[in-house]
């Protein structure tokens, strides 16, 4: 089991007690049409199993996509509330900083793999995805959800000081995303893709 998926585990675990500790009851999986195309992919890979050269191989793969189907279940019933929508984009920006700051790491020397060594004296990063493109696909994706982030709560923020004083609660949020967008975007750049 690698960081992924132990935190899969710890996010089922999280999210199953949650929904018996508000509920008093499992979380039940609501219907949506996003499941149709990875349900889709799903069944054809599956059929892909008889003509596999290495069935272990096809296993691992064939369970990243039971993960992604179980992850959209989740992430589905999770935003459905506001403060579970909230939760995600938290959750989505801590695992980009965490790759982030993996991926400065590698840069400056923290690999050694010399099939990464650009300029003479860096690597390019990967963070935990094995491979720079994906490293810096990830820190692409997630770098503008932490920039607008930091501009929706800094416009909450902003509404807020023209009618009160602030509180430092108010200002955490704000230099969180922003340093987590500065963090990501660094990310890109040292993935070299």
């Amino acid at each position: 089991l690698d960081i992924g998926q132990l935190s899969l585990i710890l996010l089922i675990g999280v999210w199953a007690s949650a929904a018996l500790v508000n509920r008093r009851r499992l979380p039940r999986i609501r219907w949506t049409p996003i499941y149709l195309p990875v349900i889709g992919f799903f069944a054809a890979a599956s059929l892909s199993a008889f003509s596999a050269w290495s069935m272990s191989a096809w296993l691992n793969e064939w369970l990243k996509w039971a993960q992604i189907l179980l992850l959209i279940a989740i992430v589905y019933d999770l935003g459905q509330q506001k403060q579970g929508r909230e939760w995600i984009v938290f959750a989505l920006t801590v695992a980009g900083i965490g790759n982030a700051l993996i991926g400065i790491y590698e840069y400056f020397g923290g690999s050694g793999a010399l099939h990464l060594l650009v300029n003479g004296n860096h690597f390019r990063a990967f963070g935990t995805f094995g491979q720079p493109n994906p490293f810096g696909g990830f820190m692409g994706l997630l770098a503008p959800l932490a920039l607008m982030s930091a501009g929706g709560y800094g416009l909450r923020v902003w509404r807020k000081w023209r009618r009160a004083p602030l509180t430092l609660g108010d200002v955490v949020p704000v230099a969180f995303y922003a340093v987590a967008f500065g963090l990501m975007a660094v990310g890109v750049y040292v993935s070299v893709s």
